[in-house]
Order: C-alpha cells, then structure tokens, then sequence
C-alpha cells in the first residue's frame, strides 16, 4: 500500500504524509544513515529535512550519499544554522558562505526549501541582541529587511532554492515571524499532535491567510 501524498500547501508539489527528519541520521553511523533514507525512499517518503546543525553537516553529507542517483521524487528541505558569533547572523557574507557549504555537503546546486533555523534567537534579527540566546521576538524587529531574509530571497531569485520559510520548536515565533516577510513556507517542529494545538491555533489561520506551507 503506497504511502498517502498531500499537497505541499499552494507549492503545487506533493509529498508524502511523513517526511524524514535529517536531525539523528548520522548518529548510529553513516551507513546506517544512508540505508535509512534508501528505506524510508522505499516507503515512498517525499519529504527530507535537514541543516548543518544536525552533526555540523554530517546530516547534509549522508543524505547526499543516500539520494545520488536515486530516481524516486522527492522535496529535500535544509536551513541556515548556529554561525558562531552574533555578529556573523547579521553578515550577508556569512550566510552565503554557509548556504554555498549546504550545497556542498549536500552535493547539489539547489534544494526546494530553504529555512530558517530556530528564529526566536534575536541575533538574526538586531545588531544588540539580548544576553539571552532564545526570547520572544520583538515586534519592532526588522524581519523583513534582516540579513538572513534578505539571502533566502537572493537565493530563490538565483535558483539556489524554490521556497524559503521559518522554523523553530516553539510555534509562537513562527507565528510571530511568519506575517513579517514573503515566506512560502514554514515548519513549527514539536508541537502538533494530539495533546499539542498550539500550531494549529496560532500558525495555522497565519498560514492559511498568506498561502504559506506548514
């Protein structure tokens, strides 16, 4: 029995129900990793995220091993991450050397999402970032006009990428963010099941208002 496909939000692709998060695949050992994405592909998975937190790119290297040469379709997500020092969030320099290093990694010129990660970190967003790492965000952030908008925007001018969105663990800064700029997608991680609705209440009608995947 094939695995349910959905329609990936107004995007005009579809994917399948359940996706492949990219965050444990290197942690038993390489080629456990790539054996599971080569399982998960014949499940029919269509979906596959990841970011160089996830081991510091070793999650973008083991799904590049597992999908060469792959024929299945598919949509392959992956973020911009941690860059060390506050200073380096807020260089455009910075975040396309990392973007260029994704695509290294994972052995492509493009992928279909490109994201955000964690974006209640102030530092993405102000030059005097909080002593604390994750705080509400600030409605007088400029997110429209932050750096690491404005090379997600570049990036799907150039091609590099189709969509570009937000994530992070707590829905209340997706939801936050979300309104702020042209994003196509967004991912609040953790927090949609049956116990919580948080997603639902305060992303979804955002979502649904401005034609943004979740």
């Amino acid at each position: 029995m094939a695995l349910e496909t959905r329609p990936y939000g107004q995007t005009g692709d579809e994917v399948s129900v359940i996706g492949l998060g990219g965050a444990g695949l290197y942690q038993s050992s390489f080629a456990d990793g790539v054996a599971t994405v080569h399982r998960a592909l014949e499940f029919g998975v269509s979906y596959f995220d990841t970011s160089p937190e996830y081991g510091g790119g070793m999650s973008q290297a083991v799904l590049r091993d597992a999908l060469k040469d792959r024929s299945e379709k598919y949509l392959l997500a992956t973020k911009l991450g941690r860059l060390g020092s506050p200073a380096r969030y807020r260089s455009y320099d910075a975040l396309r050397a990392q973007l260029d290093e994704n695509l290294r990694l994972l052995g492509r010129q493009s992928v279909d999402a490109l994201q955000i990660h964690h974006v209640d970190m102030p530092a993405w967003w102000t030059d005097t970032p909080p002593a604390e790492e994750r705080a509400p965000v600030d409605p007088g952030y400029d997110i429209a006009g932050s750096p690491v908008v404005q090379v997600l925007r570049d990036a799907r001018e150039e091609g590099l990428c189709r969509y570009i969105g937000p994530t992070q663990n707590h829905y209340h800064a997706v939801a936050s963010v979300l309104p702020q700029a042209d994003f196509d997608v967004c991912l609040p991680a953790n927090n949609y099941d049956v116990l919580k609705r948080g997603t639902r209440r305060e992303v979804f009608p955002i979502a649904k208002a401005r034609n943004v995947t979740v």
